[in-house]
């Protein structure tokens, strides 16, 4: 019946382009949805990883101010005359670090 009447078939060519249309226009709006939501993840990993590093250097930063700190009371226990068993027991530093110190 829509077949003989023109304007019914007029009406039902607009639906169509229309349909195609909104379709198309849904599936872009659900890549650009996807992309954004890519970009979203790709930023939290990167802050993740930034906050990961900082904290990595943070405490490498700290082993090495420890490391410093006990090499440098090694030295002064060395100069008030304190033998090599002794200075690594206080400081924690290796024995065999000892006779390294005893050259600065």
């Amino acid at each position: 019946m829509c077949e003989k009447n023109p304007t019914t078939k007029k009406s039902s060519g607009f639906h169509a382009i229309y349909s195609e249309e909104e379709e198309a226009r849904l599936i872009q709006e659900a890549r650009e949805q996807y992309l954004l939501d890519q970009k979203l993840r790709m930023a939290a990993m990167r802050r993740k990883g930034i906050a990961e590093g900082i904290e990595k250097g943070m405490e490498k930063g700290i082993e090495k101010g420890i490391e410093i700190g006990a090499k440098k009371a090694a030295i002064n226990l060395i100069a008030m005359g304190f033998d090599d068993t002794m200075v690594s027991k206080v400081t924690g530093l290796p024995p065999e670090n000892t006779p390294k110190l005893r050259t600065k």
